[in-house]
């Protein structure tokens, strides 16, 4: 057993003193994008709907929100959680050495916690769960966290590099057209009358379809895994107020450069000069204005009046993995036939609970975390990695 409460020896969480804001605030505004888009595309509908042509929805609000949102949040918000959470890793391998434990056993039972809980969640809750994929990703990309400096940023570009130039192709790719159209008819009638058994049992049938998706993305995840430690261990994080420049130009750049590529990429009629590279380009359009997305929060959050306008996102970010699978819970109530049934919900009404629900989930969180150290997944969570009930509640001074 370890002794991991706070002021004594050995290794532990990290600390509210020790927690930066800024991160928080990054990972709590994520949070809103990765619930929209899973509202959008995997509970409001089939996660395959996506993959076969639709009509157009009949009210043009619907149609902007079915054609915008996904265009300049999905991915990126996808993509700012797995650089959210390299900086974690980071961030728990950094306390574990400053604390003398050992850092490769504790890293890795951290991941074999997390995969056994997304493995719970991704059978018995919902299966778009990225969970597993993380802790899978973390396992790949746990030995290049003990390199030097420069070759953690090489490992990063490598993997990066696979995933925007996917060369030798992947030997497995997405169902057939017929296969897809097949499949999004016949979960329109399960998801949305099936009882919570037949629920479950068609999610599981649709896990091994599912897995192209994972393993397309798993380049890039590790990719931003190395790239959120790397830059967390160039103390960019630690010096905010100093690195200003940096995020300024970051945020110009990778919005300037993102922002162009996915709206030419995203064309009904892409530009001629895109050519054959119209896929490369869509995926450095995704990452860098993933990039300029952070660079900007993180910005906003170096002044004083960014951290006004932005700091109720910190409560909701310090409990992302609690909120996540709540969300998860939520939704699967609300959509499928279980309970309320409401799959195939106009896109104006889903973006509208999801709002709802996120705010209710700022409030929640603030109001938990006056009481609590972290949420109760997050508890749970570290309680497995250490292997020993963590301090729950906050003592205060009388």
């Amino acid at each position: 057993m370890l002794n991991v409460i706070d002021g004594r020896a050995g290794p532990g969480p990290v600390s509210g003193k020790q927690r930066i804001e800024s991160i928080d605030i990054l990972r709590g505004l994520a949070l809103f994008g990765v619930l929209y888009i899973n509202l959008i595309r995997e509970f409001r509908v089939d996660i395959f709907r996506q993959f076969i042509p639709t009509s157009p929805a009949p009210y043009l609000i619907d149609r902007w929100i079915d054609t915008y949102i996904p265009t300049f949040v999905e991915l990126k918000a996808f993509a700012l959680f797995s650089f959210l959470f390299g900086i974690g890793l980071a961030i728990q391998m950094e306390r574990i050495q400053e604390r003398g434990g050992p850092v490769a056993v504790l890293l890795a039972r951290r991941l074999a916690s997390l995969f056994v809980l997304g493995i719970i969640h991704l059978t018995l809750i919902w299966n778009g769960d990225i969970l597993s994929e993380y802790a899978l990703a973390g396992f790949i990309a746990l030995p290049f966290l003990f390199l030097p400096l420069r070759w953690l940023g090489i490992a990063a570009v490598l993997f990066i590099m696979r995933y925007i130039a996917p060369w030798p192709p992947y030997p497995i790719s997405l169902p057939s057209q017929d296969w897809l159209q097949a499949h999004v008819t016949a979960a329109a009638i399960v998801l949305r009358h099936g009882s919570f058994q037949q629920v479950v049992r068609f999610e599981w049938r649709e896990l091994t379809s599912i897995l192209p998706l994972h393993v397309f993305m798993m380049p890039r995840t590790i990719a931003l895994f190395l790239l959120g430690a790397f830059c967390w261990r160039t103390d960019i994080f630690k010096h905010l107020h100093e690195k200003r420049h940096v995020l300024l130009a970051s945020a110009l750049i990778g919005v300037g450069i993102g922002g162009t590529l996915t709206v030419l990429t995203s064309s009904p009629f892409p530009p001629i000069l895109l050519g054959k590279a119209e896929d490369t380009s869509a995926a450095i359009g995704e990452l860098s204005l993933t990039m300029g997305y952070a660079g900007t929060i993180l910005y906003a959050t170096t002044t004083g009046l960014g951290v006004k306008i932005l700091g109720w996102a910190a409560p909701v970010g310090r409990m992302a993995f609690t909120n996540y699978i709540l969300q998860s819970a939520i939704f699967s109530f609300l959509f499928f036939g279980w309970g309320l049934g409401l799959y195939g919900l106009r896109p104006l009404h889903t973006l509208l609970i999801g709002v709802c629900t996120y705010v209710l989930q700022v409030i929640g969180s603030a109001c938990w975390l006056r009481y609590f150290r972290f949420g109760p997944i997050e508890w749970l969570w570290r309680s497995m990695m250490y292997g020993i009930s963590q301090p729950m509640r906050i003592q205060r001074l009388i």
